[in-house]
């Protein structure tokens, strides 16, 4: 009977171990969306300031033309504006790269779960050979 009893609790701990480990997976994927989102939102109010600066170089560019300049690639205020527009621009790069990191920190966590109770798992199974 002891035997029957103790088959049962080993299944029941391997059991739970799967639902512990695709429970904490699916939590760090429900976390891992929410905190793409808010790189997601970031990134939107970026682009919104990647246009402004656009709009700003277009605008600086037409009021030297209207002006008649024509080396308008060389004027200080056409320098200062590309500047802008590339400061802006790093910033998506830089969101970009913080979901990536933050993938890669996900994928890492998920194998280390599986990993964690692969092992738990096969102890279990050691200790049923042992009986």
């Amino acid at each position: 009977m002891k035997g029957i009893v103790g088959k049962m609790v080993r299944m029941a701990k391997s059991i739970g171990y799967y639902v512990l480990q695709y429970g904490y997976s699916s939590l760090h994927g429900v976390l891992r969306f929410f905190k793409v989102q808010m790189q997601n939102w970031k990134k939107c109010g970026v682009q919104k300031r990647v246009h402004k600066a656009y709009s700003g170089l277009g605008a600086e560019i037409y009021a030297l033309y209207k002006q008649g300049a024509g080396d308008w690639q060389n004027m200080p205020a056409v320098q200062q504006q590309l500047r802008q527009v590339e400061e802006v621009e790093s910033g998506i790069f830089r969101v970009d790269q913080v979901i990536e990191e933050i993938d890669s920190a996900f994928k890492r966590k998920k194998e280390e779960l599986k990993e964690l109770y692969t092992e738990k798992r096969a102890r279990l199974l050691a200790e049923e050979r042992e009986d």
